[in-house]
């Protein structure tokens, strides 16, 4: 794995994923999308700022940011996503897709996040049961970890394609404790020969407080190098990941670190 630091600005040619400059994305040096400013990364990716905003407030979701969703999924024999689009991961018997692919966890901070683990979840899910899921131990306020899907070869989206989809569930903390501990979650997506694209759609951890299934979206609209951040190429497109990301501090008589989390990933699929 190699690390480049240019003032801020990370480069890196890698297929597994790279580390981006927290303190230029605490400075808000980036590209704030449309509905938000929040400054984030990719996992594999340049530093900079979501592409999203804030949570949607009806059923529907708006562009670049989320949705409320059900309570879970089914054990029906004819249970299966019903999206105007292409699934890409079901999750439904495995963490396998219709795009090659594995998924796997990519901790960003504290060095006991490499503890962090992806698995298949047979008892959770948001329209059929079978997830993914990633379980973090969160050892340090600010720390981030994503599971990302890494591309060795492009995955291309024609223009065709208007905006990529995934669902996602955070745990509610067996304490009984609430998400004060966490800062929020983003889904994104890194082009580019080098990951030098990165676009993705930010919403606060306050959404997931009632336990349900949200709907992240990202609009797939090409737009080429520079800006990098913001930036998305559909004929090179190298990583999809979800991150999960603990607040800057603690909250007020607050614990040392946050603590474990658990966060649940369904229902990829890209939108015609």
């Amino acid at each position: 794995m190699s690390r480049c630091f240019r003032r801020g600005l990370l480069a890196c040619a890698c297929a597994i994923g790279c580390v981006p400059d927290f303190d230029a994305l605490r400075e808000n040096r980036g590209i704030g999308g449309a509905g938000g400013t929040e400054p984030s990364a990719g996992s594999g990716g340049t530093s900079g700022a979501g592409n999203g905003g804030a949570a949607g407030t009806s059923d529907t979701a708006g562009v670049g940011g989320a949705a409320p969703g059900g309570s879970g999924g089914t054990e029906s024999g004819e249970c299966g996503l019903d999206a105007p689009g292409v699934a890409q991961f079901e999750f439904d018997t495995g963490l396998t897709g219709r795009i090659a692919g594995v998924w796997a966890p990519y901790p960003q901070g504290d060095p006991g996040l490499g503890d962090s683990t992806v698995d298949w979840s047979a008892t959770e899910g948001h329209t059929c049961l079978g997830a993914l899921r990633l379980d973090i131990p969160f050892a340090a306020w600010a720390d981030r970890v994503s599971t990302t899907l890494n591309f060795q070869a492009n995955w291309e989206t024609p223009t065709t394609y208007s905006a990529l989809h995934g669902w996602v569930r955070v745990a509610i903390p067996s304490d009984g404790g609430t998400f004060s501990y966490l800062h929020g979650v983003q889904l994104s997506v890194s082009s580019g020969p080098n990951y030098e694209a990165f676009l993705g759609s930010f919403v606060p951890a306050a959404l997931f407080g009632d336990g349900e299934w949200h709907e992240l979206i990202i609009p797939l609209t090409p737009v080429e190098p520079p800006p990098t951040v913001g930036a998305y190429i559909p004929s090179s497109v190298r990583q999809i990941a979800v991150q999960l990301i603990a607040a800057e501090t603690p909250p007020a008589g607050g614990p040392d670190a946050p603590g474990d989390a658990t966060l649940f990933l369904d229902d990829v699929w890209i939108e015609e």
